[in-house]
């Protein structure tokens, strides 16, 4: 009986992993900041969206205005860095409460 069972949840979970692989999602994935530390114009910050929109969130907030200025510099995005700031980046999730992680909420509020 518990050979059946085994057996059972061993396909529900690769009828999952089956489903799960026709699925195509595709995000854009833009670092703002890739750091820590010293260096406050490198602060973890990533934006996120789904492909084919611009509406963003931010994983944490370090270098955010800073970070969309180089992204605009880089031809990442075709407005100035003050209109992504205000009109793309639609909330913000932050991973933990440690400084680099919410320097840019306080700043850019």
């Amino acid at each position: 009986m518990k050979c059946y069972r085994c057996l059972y949840l061993l396909f529900i979970f690769f009828s999952f992993i089956a489903h799960a692989q026709n699925i195509n999602y595709t995000f854009k994935v833009i670092p703002l900041g890739v750091k820590g530390g010293i260096d406050e114009s490198d602060l973890s910050c990533y934006m996120l969206a789904a492909e084919g929109t611009n509406d963003y969130i931010c994983l944490d907030a370090g270098t955010v205005y800073s970070g969309i200025k180089k992204a605009v510099d880089n031809g990442l995005f075709s407005q100035d860095a003050l209109f992504v700031l205000r009109n793309n980046i639609k909330g913000y999730v932050i991973s933990h409460p440690h400084l680099d992680h919410v320097a840019g909420l306080i700043i850019n509020s």
